[in-house]
């Protein structure tokens, strides 16, 4: 029996009518010239139903028999997506379409964020012409028109990272945003550059200006905008084949296809970049498009540390068969840093900085739509490798310290730093990291509900082949030293950290159900994860509804999970070492030093995970939009640094002296208590996000020719961890050492509204944007619930409880906290401030684009809790673009 019969006899014993592709819907795409565009992308929207036009322009799509309605979109690079929708018995013969330029003379041009239009979604979509409008350098400043976000100059010498719906950013946020390029991860999970990794925090090697933080997550100023085409941010509930993310997901979408030469020269303050892309068609169904984007970035001119440069380049080809069945898409990208070794301006050639971070994607997408059984077969691929070197280098003239550099427990004699010499922190990773995608999607009927059923497997593997953190008694970092806590050895990624496997499984069903005379659209989602030997399922659900003609009610909720990268796992052992002696003279110089080790890797850590509920409801008609959107999020199992003590022995000696020119003799004669701490990475963090998000567009007004847009969010944010706070005792004689306090919430508030003003002039091309920003709420509160501990340390490491009577007996008073602190800051005022943009596009194929922002230099002033005086908004700051079309 063949596939074809087994499967539609499964499904008719189901009671499934296979979706009949049976009305033709033929037409015409043409140009402003009435000239045939021939590589023009027609879709069913919602069906995974694709065609494309020939040589004439002409195209034939078959449209399922069920369908009364459906809706048919017309996608060319360089060009303005139009989307037709229809009724089955009013489809005209020939459908005309004609498409136009994506440039200023556009009547209607979109240069604000919008809200996804297809399902029920509550994502933000910026548009090409949106994106190259904002003469953006990076993703970064893209991030900064979401809404409640703040329009500021990004500092490019730093890390730049995407938090989602909090009022109080954290790594636990930005690390749980997950990136897509051309629907491949962009993976941050291999990344471990850091140098004390045990560290209370995470320290990376250069600390007066990080450059890299591997458990943050991606860092924006990496991605060019040059040839991106459509960037979508979702912190809602996203569909079951998007997994390892517990805060939201950025798609971000670039195509192949025929384009002229576009040169972009951009300055922003002190920065300066050049990007150039071109599009070629090399045959009736190929397409390739190429880009290279610079990037020159200086906070100070003076100060090197602050400069940031990058060189990016990327490959994009795409080609179709000749029935238009099988398409294949091959993507590469090379990025790297030229930043260089760079000194200090105040300690030229004694402390310097380099950060090497060059890197290399590959991906390939196949996608098929076989005539039975599935409407659409994908398979996707994709690698990554990046080779890092973070080195920071300082003079140090006050050396002979003793370097312990044992590796296993035990007594020995130590070595010293030279008196003189330079001290080196450097970390060596090569990153790796491969992703596989294979999915099919399937249309049918059951009865009057529609089912669109996507279903897939994915794999995800991560490594590091680094040579890791190096120390030597050579080039010994000072902090190092023994007596300035927790030891460090050479740790190689290669050698000691495993590969970390990640492989997951959904289902989805986007169904659309008839209730009476309205449909119910309807994604039940479920998605299976393996994540480092944890099992995570996580169930989907959105929800949508046109409850009148113009209104759109949506609400969903959803589970969602994020392994842990492999710096969180593995940091290497923790080496506390003991000076037991530093004898030296004219003659001899010997230290003995006692090494502890303990393991430092958690390998039983959990994935993080979050429940998410959002409700909204959205309103359409003649070009007006509303969009309203409340949530909900419970973040939890996050990851953090656990504080552990222990008390341990150490040899105690005695020395016997001998002549001059030999050191002393010794003998252990017994041993000593000491107490150690360290800390461990464990799942303690947690949170509790809600507010709400509006977004409001009117179209373009002819008898002024201008647009409103109105958008802002309300955030609120309690954090707080199921760790303790932990304080030693205030009398020396009592048998308590520590107590143990619930740790100190936080709660969070921001509220802000953005005013966008835009007037387009489409007869020459131009096109002016005011931005009022109004700061309303911006509060921040850390409070201890209660003062009295609920446990303690007793000076033999002994924990005892303590009831709730117990706790208020002033017999621990000297455990108490004494003042309950209640730190509570907030901008005591409402304030503004203003931004304007302007760009005109010329009939030669160039474009002058500037921008101001804080026009008005307006920046208020307040004084803080501890009477110090406060600025709000940054000084004024001006750039611009050029770009050249030949």
């Amino acid at each position: 029996m063949s596939v074809r019969i087994l499967f539609t006899s499964i499904l008719w014993t189901l009671g499934v009518t296979v979706a009949a592709w049976g009305q033709s819907v033929k037409g015409i795409v043409k140009d402003d010239n009435g000239k045939g565009l021939p590589g023009v992308m027609v879709e069913i929207r919602g069906l995974q139903k694709i065609t494309f036009t020939n040589e004439q322009g002409g195209f034939e799509l078959k449209v399922p028999e069920q369908l009364q309605e459906f809706s048919l979109l017309f996608h060319l690079l360089g060009k303005k997506d139009v989307q037709l929708d229809f009724q089955r018995d009013s489809v005209p013969a020939t459908v005309l379409v004609v498409l136009l330029d994506n440039d200023l003379y556009l009547d209607e041009l979109v240069v604000t964020e919008q809200r996804e239009t297809n399902g029920n979604s509550s994502a933000t979509v910026f548009e090409e012409q949106a994106i190259n409008l904002l003469q953006a350098q990076s993703l970064a400043e893209v991030m900064t028109l979401l809404p409640g976000k703040r329009i500021e100059q990004p500092e490019m010498f730093r890390v730049q990272t995407l938090s989602l719906r909090t009022a109080n950013p954290d790594r636990n946020n930005s690390f749980g945003v997950s990136f897509l390029i051309d629907d491949i991860p962009l993976s941050q999970n291999e990344n471990m550059q850091l140098y004390r990794p045990h560290t209370k925090g995470f320290n990376p090697v250069n600390q007066r200006r990080p450059t890299n933080d591997p458990a943050g997550g991606i860092d924006l100023r990496t991605i060019p905008v040059g040839n991106i085409t459509k960037v979508e941010v979702n912190a809602g509930i996203t569909d079951a084949r998007y997994g390892d993310a517990t805060t939201g997901l950025v798609r971000i979408e670039r195509e192949a296809g025929k384009a002229p030469y576009k040169l972009r020269m951009t300055m922003r303050g002190g920065s300066y970049s050049f990007s150039l892309t071109k599009g070629y068609k090399l045959s009736k169904r190929s397409q390739l498009n190429a880009s290279l984007d610079y990037l020159h970035a200086a906070q100070d001119p003076r100060d090197m540390l602050t400069q940031y440069k990058r060189v990016t380049g990327n490959l994009l080809w795409t080609v179709r068969n000749r029935k238009n069945r099988l398409r294949n898409t091959v993507s590469a990208s090379v990025s790297t840093n030229l930043d260089g070794e760079k000194e200090e301006p105040n300690s030229p050639g004694r402390n310097t900085a380099k950060e090497k971070n060059h890197s290399f994607r590959f991906s390939n997408r196949l996608h098929w739509s076989p005539k039975k059984v599935l409407d659409r077969l994908s398979f996707n691929t994709g690698f990554s490798f990046g080779i890092q070197q973070t080195r920071r280098t300082s003079f140090v003239n006050n050396g002979g310290n003793v370097v312990a550099l044992g590796m296993e427990t035990g007594m020995y004699e130590a070595t010293y730093t030279p008196v003189a010499y330079t001290s080196v922190r450097e970390v060596d990773g090569k990153p790796l990291s491969a992703h596989s995608r294979l999915e099919g999607d399937k249309s049918f009927w059951t009865g009057k509900i529609r089912h669109r059923i996507n279903a897939g497997i994915e794999i995800n593997f991560s490594d590091n082949l680094g040579e890791g953190r190096k120390v030597s008694s050579e080039n010994l970092d000072v902090q190092l030293a023994v007596g300035n806590g927790v030891g460090e050895r050479s740790y190689a990624f290669k050698d000691r950290v495993p590969a970390s496997w990640r492989w997951a499984l959904y289902l989805q069903d986007n169904m659309i159900i008839p209730l009476g005379q309205k449909e119910l659209e309807t994604k039940l989602g479920f998605r299976y994860d393996r994540m480092n030997g944890y099992v995570s399922m996580s169930p989907r659900l959105n929800l949508g509804m046109k409850i009148h003609k113009n209104w759109h009610w949506r609400g969903g909720v959803g589970y969602f999970t994020k392994a842990p990268s492999l710096v969180h796992m593995y940091n290497g052992n923790l080496y506390y070492d003991f000076l037991l002696a530093d004898h030296r003279n004219n003659y001899y110089a010997r230290a003995l030093v006692y090494t502890l080790v303990r393991d430092g890797d958690v390998t039983d850590l959990k994935p993080s995970k979050s429940w998410k509920t959002e409700m909204g409801l959205d309103f359409k008609k003649k070009g007006y939009s509303l969009s309203l959107t409340g949530y909900y999020s419970k973040r939890y199992d996050g990851f953090e640094k656990k504080s552990l003590y222990e008390q341990v022995n150490i040899p105690k000696l005695q020395f016997e002296p001998v002549e001059p020119t030999r050191p002393p003799l010794y003998e252990q004669t017994g041993e000593e208590k000491v107490l150690i701490k360290y800390t461990r990475m464990t799942n303690a963090h947690f949170s509790h996000d809600y507010g709400a998000e509006v977004l409001v567009s009117t179209p373009k007004l002819q008898e002024i020719n201008t647009s409103f847009t109105l958008s802002g969010a309300y955030w609120v944010t309690e954090t707080s961890s199921t760790l303790p706070h932990i304080i030693n005792s205030n009398d020396p004689l009592s048998e308590e050492l520590k107590a143990f306090h619930k740790r100190a919430k936080n709660l969070s508030k921001e509220l802000n509204l953005r005013f966008t003003v835009v007037h387009h002039i489409p007869e020459v091309g131009l096109v002016f944007t005011l931005i009022a920003e109004q700061f309303l709420i911006k509060s921040n509160k850390n409070y201890f619930d209660s003062p009295y501990p609920y446990a303690y340390l007793d000076r033999n490491l002994v924990y005892h409880e303590l009831s709730e009577e117990e706790r208020a007996n002033e017999k621990y008073a000297h455990l108490w906290i004494q003042k309950v602190k209640v730190t509570d800051t907030h901008a005591p005022l409402v304030y503004h401030n203003f931004h304007i943009r302007a760009s005109k596009q010329m009939s030669n194929g160039i474009q002058l684009s500037f921008y101001a922002n804080n026009f008005l230099n307006y920046r208020p002033t307040y004084r803080d809790n501890e009477n110090k005086e406060k600025r709000l908004n940054e000084a004024i700051s001006f750039g611009g673009q050029l770009t050249i079309t030949l």
